[in-house]
């Protein structure tokens, strides 16, 4: 049995029956296989989102670098991608439950370091930041700090913030941890919002 063919079978499924109700013998059954087959790909169920959402991902990436062309730049870039995808997960209650359930929500803090890690230094190449390696982990611990009090803020309402204060503050944080101007991040972010005004780049198969 392929990966491809399982990732296909579990897509559908969960959004059919949802994530929380879709088991591996659910998939294998589809299937006709064991759910050893499956174990040998994936070992947990949030393995099957994880390789989903990368899929998701490397295909937003692959959209904005050919879309934006002259006007690229990493802080631009990822301004329009994290705009883009939180707008997807905020626009309804459901993609913001399932996005943010405690195994997939626990999961993705774990992977977290290593995404703005890879931002951060794409970000402080192009604006020609000089940061040490030590310099970049703090930055990469700070900034996770800041989004992670910005979704807290955002889930317990503790201020009016709808979907695109929530996007303009996120950017606005990574911006800062990049050592950016607020000329700089301000330019970028208008820029940004005005792109995903004229384009529609694609969005995660499992929003609905």
């Amino acid at each position: 049995m392929k990966k491809n063919d399982i990732l296909d079978c579990a897509e559908r499924m969960f959004k059919v029956h949802g994530y929380d109700n879709t088991t591996f013998q659910m998939i294998a059954d589809e299937l006709k296989i064991t759910k050893g087959a499956i174990s040998y790909h994936f070992k947990f169920k949030w393995g099957i989102f994880d390789e989903l959402f990368s899929n998701y991902l490397k295909s937003l990436h692959e959209y904005i670098a050919e879309n934006l062309k002259q006007n690229s730049n990493s802080y631009l870039h990822y301004s329009v991608l994290y705009i883009h995808f939180f707008r997807q997960v905020m626009k309804n209650e459901e993609n913001w439950n399932f996005f943010y359930k405690n195994e997939i929500k626990n999961f993705l803090k774990r992977e977290k370091f290593n995404l703005f890690n890879i931002m951060f230094k794409r970000i402080t190449t192009d604006f020609h930041k000089d940061f040490t390696e030590e310099e970049l982990r703090m930055a990469c611990h700070m900034g996770i700090g800041a989004v992670m009090k910005l979704l807290d803020e955002y889930e317990n309402g503790t201020e009016e913030m709808p979907i695109d204060k929530y996007c303009y503050y996120y950017v606005y944080i990574i911006g800062v941890f990049s050592r950016l101007d607020e000329a700089t991040m301000k330019k970028n972010t208008d820029l940004a919002f005005d792109f995903l005004s004229t384009h529609t780049p694609p969005t995660f198969s499992l929003f609905s």
